[in-house]
């Protein structure tokens, strides 16, 4: 879809002014006119019928409740207003929106982001941070029901790297009848202090989980691996695998096994780029599903592949959590080209002993 006249001029009219927009972004319930990721704001350019028409209005009333689940707000600017004074709607919003993102930058991040629990809910604008997030609830709660029957005995259940509780959180909404003893573990003490699920809350290093043997039926974790360097990825590899009884379902975003090396390059110029301060990070390897499986196999950690797809944009994953201005979103997109993609993977792991228990 192309914007309509008056929401065209006002997209020229904000971009000279420094600000980055997106026009006919569609987050799954409707397009939006206008939207400013970095500030987290929706604008609507509207025609008369907005104000005149009560459906259109109740209609606008179901769109902007959308918006906000998402985390973004909403302004609705009249045709009119566009035609009678462009500039200096243009120059406010610009104003506001730049007042806005820097509000976003104070806020406690957690070092992972600004709109870090809503990007892990896969709750955004962008279709890749859907795939890379918004997807992985309903695949770990099915792979739960497949495995594990309703009964009343209460599973022993560990999310590891668990944040503040966003993915474990919408897999229990999707199990309403199992019942779990659960645990949260994570290094970031800030993280589990402010996580929202019922449960034990633990600070703990995925390489030295403080669990016995074959302790927990359920063990879940995702997106974890790359931020350790590969020998520790593997040390936590096999710390799941000493834990679990049941299973343990890993998600992992990583590089793909063809050129392994130039994919992980361009992503290392991003993560160690001091024109990108908000993401910049060290102690990060991005692993292949390739190295990982290669290690199970001579490890003798048993598992199965469940899924694995390359989702495109991965760029997009971190304008809205970063706040990105449009010379950082730019220059992410330069360095990966071609390459702008994340390979997930999604992987079973069993006990050592006993992978076919019936659990």
């Amino acid at each position: 879809m192309k914007p309509t006249k008056e929401a065209y001029e006002l997209k020229t009219a904000l971009e000279k002014l420094g600000i980055r927009v997106l026009a006919e972004v569609d987050d799954g319930h409707k397009h939006i006119d206008l939207t400013i990721p970095s500030s987290r704001i929706n604008i609507e350019v509207d025609g008369g019928q907005h104000l005149t028409d009560s459906s259109q209005i109740l209609k606008d009333l179901v769109r902007s409740h959308y918006s906000d689940d998402l985390g973004y707000d909403t302004i609705h600017i009249p045709n009119q207003a566009i035609h009678s004074n462009l500039g200096g709607i243009a120059s406010a919003l610009a104003e506001a929106a730049k007042i806005r993102e820097e509000a976003f930058k104070k806020k406690p991040v957690f070092d992972m982001g600004i709109a870090t629990s809503e990007a892990f809910r896969g709750h955004s604008i962008f279709n890749a941070v859907k795939e890379i997030y918004g997807d992985s609830a309903p695949l770990f709660a099915s792979v739960i029901k497949s495995k594990f029957p309703v009964t009343e005995k209460e599973y022993k259940l560990l999310d590891i790297g668990s944040s503040k509780g966003e993915l474990l959180s919408d897999v229990l909404k999707l199990l309403p009848n199992y019942h779990f003893d659960i645990t949260v573990s994570d290094t970031n003490s800030d993280a589990i202090a402010h996580n929202t699920v019922p449960g034990k809350h633990i600070v703990a290093d995925a390489e030295t989980l403080p669990f016995p043997d074959a302790d927990i039926d359920i063990a879940i974790m995702r997106y974890v691996l790359r931020f350790n360097l590969l020998e520790s990825q593997k040390k936590i590899i096999s710390e799941i695998a000493r834990i679990i009884k049941g299973i343990a379902i890993i998600q992992h975003g990583g590089a793909d096994d063809i050129d392994t090396d130039l994919w992980r390059e361009k992503v290392d110029k991003i993560f160690r780029n001091d024109t990108l301060p908000q993401i910049k990070r060290n102690g990060m390897f991005w692993s292949s599903a390739r190295e990982i499986e290669d290690f199970m196999r001579t490890s003798n950690i048993k598992f199965e592949k469940v899924l694995s797809k390359k989702i495109s944009e991965m760029s997009q994953a971190y304008i809205e959590r970063y706040s990105l201005n449009n010379e950082q979103v730019e220059l992410i997109k330069k360095i990966m080209g071609d390459k702008d993609y994340l390979v997930q993977t999604t992987w079973l792991i069993y006990p050592n002993e006993n992978p076919s228990a019936t659990l």
